[in-house]
């Protein structure tokens, strides 16, 4: 059985959509996105959260560096020579309280029973 895909909106089809319910012109919706975006990957980058609006936070979680790592191939029954890997930083998103609550007050339902 396979994992269960649900619908979802593309970017281009969520610019069309802020379109529809503000008369904002299409280019400056997906240039406010974009320069958005530049935003938060620069904020993430210096080690610094970033709020999305009433949604919830961006963070991260610092991966460390690992030095002379070895992993076992199981395919060849061998371990792979040691080998350094960066550290890195993980991106996070923590949805607030708040929202969480609304979207599970649209989102309630009951299983029928027969």
């Amino acid at each position: 059985m396979g994992k269960k895909q649900y619908p979802y909106i593309t970017n281009q089809e969520a610019y069309t959509e802020i379109m529809n319910r503000t008369g904002a012109p299409y280019s400056a919706i997906k240039e406010v996105f974009k320069v958005y975006e530049d935003i938060v990957e620069e904020c993430l980058a210096n080690y610094i959260d970033i709020q999305v609006l009433n949604i919830g936070k961006i963070s991260f979680k610092v991966k460390p560096p690992r030095l002379n790592k070895v992993y076992f191939n199981p395919a060849k029954g061998e371990f792979l020579p040691p080998k350094d890997y960066p550290g890195y930083l993980d991106p996070r998103i923590k949805f607030s309280s708040a929202f969480r609550k609304r979207l599970k007050r649209k989102t309630e339902f009951f299983d029928k029973e027969e």
